[in-house]
């Protein structure tokens, strides 16, 4: 009995000085650490919008990120819930994006230092100079998700113009990357949760993966 109150302590000790070791500008250090390195990620994803209170639908699939000349390419492949399954491909500043139940698609053009990119990457391989640029960071605790130990960041935006007014993400404190990340709207507080799970870190992702071939029958939206 003893033993374990002893455990007990020490491992609240521990935590307590874990907790407080984590300031933001180690944390930013480590998100800089991957950054560098990063060159690809392959990836289970879920995405959990909540509007007016009211939470949508879970989406889930897979997500793939790799660096081709130097511009990060990303290829999502949604397939849960069936009704809203699709395929977004985000390559050489252009986006497209296949809905498979209406056999309808989307094109738009996407700059590749955009705020959508920089928001995926985010935790992935944005360097702490670019996070710094765009956002005010903030270590705000400890929480544990999904099992893991995870410190709080969050990010606000510096010039808070547009409809973004929060990033948190809950980074994983072994492997450095994010458990999840929440998007806050400045509108009533909706937010959306992406959740990442199954996460392969600079594994080699195929060129070829970041290519969406959209039916010929298929109808612009």
């Amino acid at each position: 009995m003893k033993i374990a109150i002893v455990c007990l302590v020490l491992g609240l000790l521990s935590s307590t000085a874990f907790s407080q070791e984590l300031t933001t500008a180690q944390v930013l250090t480590r998100l800089d650490e991957k950054a560098k390195a990063f060159t690809s990620l392959e990836a289970s994803i879920s995405q959990a919008q909540v509007v007016a209170d009211f939470k949508q639908p879970v989406e889930s699939g897979k997500i793939f990120m790799k660096m081709i000349k130097s511009n990060p390419a990303v290829y999502m492949d949604i397939t849960n819930p069936k009704k809203m399954a699709k395929r977004v491909l985000i390559k050489d500043g252009n986006l497209k994006a296949y809905f498979l139940e209406t056999n309808g698609y989307r094109e738009s053009s996407v700059d590749p230092k955009s705020s959508l990119l920089q928001l995926l990457l985010t935790g992935f391989g944005l360097s702490a100079e670019t996070i710094k640029k765009f956002y005010t960071p903030q270590v705000t605790g400890t929480a544990t998700m999904d099992g893991l130990s995870t410190v709080v960041l969050d990010l606000t935006p510096i010039n808070a113009t547009g409809d973004l007014k929060k990033v948190t993400l809950w980074l994983d404190t072994k492997a450095w990357t994010p458990v999840q990340t929440r998007v806050t709207q400045q509108a009533k507080g909706d937010y959306t949760d992406f959740k990442f799970s199954m996460v392969k870190l600079n594994k080699g992702v195929s060129d070829s993966t970041f290519k969406l071939d959209i039916p010929k029958n298929a109808k612009k939206q």
